[in-house]
C-alpha cells in the first residue's frame, strides 16, 4: 500500500510535509508535525527530507502488514521517561548497566522529564544518533543507539508507538575494523605518564583506567567507598544498584593503588573531571606534546587495558570479565591485535647469519 510524502508551502515560506495514503478506503492527509523545510536553510532541509521519507517507509510498511491501530489516550497523556526508567530497572542484571546508561544519556539529551511518546519522531531519534557521536567516541555511540532502539521496540509493545520511530536510522559501527588505532601499549603509556600533561588530573584518571579498563563514566562515580584496601586483594566495588544485581569488582594492581593517591572521606569521589569534551581536548595535546601519533580519546584507555590483558597472558573469559564484557564475543575483536603484536616482536628479532 502506497504512502507518497507531499509538500505545501506556508505563508511564512517555509514548506510543510505531510503523508498522502488510503486506510479503510479513506483517503488521509497526515501532516507531519515535526518535519518543516526551513527556507534557504539547504543542510537542515536534507535532514528533514531524510527523516521524512523514514516516517513514510515505516507507515507504509505498518500498513501493509495491518499494524496501523490508535494509541491508548492514557498512552499519549503519559510521560515516557518514568516508563523508560521503570522499563530499565527490571531488565536483568547482565544488561542494566547498558541499559541504565543510554536512558540518563537520553535525558540529558531531551532535557524535558515530561516528554510525550508522540514527541519521540524519527526526527528525534536521528538528532538523538547525532548527539551520541558528537559527545563519544569509539563504538560508544553505536551501542547505545542500539540498545536505545531495543528500549524503543519494548515501548512499541507496550504501546506507546504504532511502530518503532527509529526503526530505519542507520547505525552504522565506524570503527569495527579500526581497534588498532585506538590502542596504547604499554611503551606508549609509559611515555604519557612521562610527559607533561595540562591536567593533572584528567592525566591520573586516564592511566588509571589503563590499568582497570573503566569507562569514564565510572570513573566519574568512583568513591573512596568503593576501594578496597586488602592486602591480599586490592580491588574496587561498586555498581551494585539493585538487589541480587552482582558488583563489579576490578583488581587494582600496584600501579592503580599509586595512582589513587591519599584516601579521603568515604563519600569523596576520588577524581574530580570536566566534560567528557573538556577531557578529549586535554588528552588530545598531552598525547601530541608525547610524540603519539595516534587520535587517542579517553575509550581509548579502555581499549588498551583489554589488549594488554591479552598480550600479557589473560585468557578471553578473564578479560571478558575484567572488562565487563556481556559476551565473549565483544572482548574478541581485541584478538588480532594482540596477533599482530606477537608477529611484530617475532619479526624484530635480529636475524642469525649463518644458517
Amino acid at each position: 500500500m502506497a504512502v507518497t510524502l507531499r509538500k505545501r508551502k506556508l505563508p511564512s515560506g517555509n514548506t510543510a510535509l505531510f503523508l498522502d495514503y488510503y486506510h479503510d478506503g479513506k483517503r488521509i492527509r497526515e501532516l507531519l508535525r515535526d518535519y518543516v523545510l526551513r527556507h534557504r536553510d539547504t543542510q537542515q532541509n536534507k535532514e528533514t527530507m531524510k527523516s521524512a521519507e523514514v516516517a513514510r517507509t515505516m507507515l507504509e510498511h505498518d500498513l501493509a502488514a495491518g499494524k496501523i491501530g490508535v494509541i491508548p489516550e492514557h498512552r499519549k497523556r503519559a510521560p515516557f521517561l518514568p516508563w523508560m526508567e521503570s522499563y530499565v530497572d527490571k531488565i536483568r542484571p547482565s544488561d542494566y548497566k547498558m541499559h541504565n546508561a543510554v536512558y540518563r544519556k537520553f535525558q540529558d539529551f531531551v532535557d524535558n522529564d515530561e516528554i510525550l511518546a508522540s514527541a519521540i519522531t524519527p526526527a528525534l531519534c536521528q538528532a538523538f544518533r547525532r548527539y551520541l557521536a558528537e559527545n563519544h567516541s569509539g563504538e560508544t555511540p553505536y551501542n547505545y543507539f542500539r540498545y536505545f532502539k531495543r528500549i524503543l521496540k519494548a515501548a512499541v509493545e507496550a504501546g506507546f508507538f504504532k511502530s518503532n520511530p527509529a526503526v530505519g536510522i542507520r547505525n552504522a559501527n565506524p570503527v569495527r575494523n579500526e581497534v588498532r588505532k585506538q590502542v596504547l601499549f604499554p611503551e606508549e603509556i609509559s611515555k604519557l605518564a612521562q610527559t607533561e600533561c595540562g591536567n593533572p588530573e584528567v592525566k591520573r584518571a586516564f592511566l588509571f583506567s589503563t590499568q582497570t579498563g573503566l569507562r569514564l563514566c565510572d570513573i566519574v562515580q568512583l568513591q573512596w567507598k568503593h576501594v578496597i584496601l586488602d592486602p591480599e586483594h586490592p580491588r574496587l566495588e561498586f555498581g551494585q544498584k539493585k538487589v541480587g544485581q552482582r558488583k563489579n569488582v576490578v583488581p587494582l594492581n600496584a600501579t592503580a593503588q599509586r595512582l589513587l593517591g591519599t584516601p579521603g572521606r568515604s563519600m569523596d569521589h576520588i577524581f574530580q573531571l570536566g566534560s567528557t569534551n573538556g577531557v578529549n581536548k586535554v588528552i588530545k595535546h598531552w598525547v601530541k606534546n608525547a610524540g603519539i601519533k595516534k587520535h587517542i580519546t579517553y575509550h581509548c584507555a579502555r581499549h588498551s587495558a583489554g589488549t594488554n590483558y591479552l598480550f600479557y597472558g589473560a585468557d578471553l573469559k578473564t578479560t571478558s570479565q575484567l572488562m565487563g564484557h556481556s559476551s565473549i564475543a565483544m572482548t574478541e575483536k581485541y584478538l588480532h591485535i594482540t596477533d599482530e603484536r606477537k608477529r611484530d616482536a617475532v619479526n624484530r628479532l635480529p636475524d642469525i647469519s649463518g644458517i
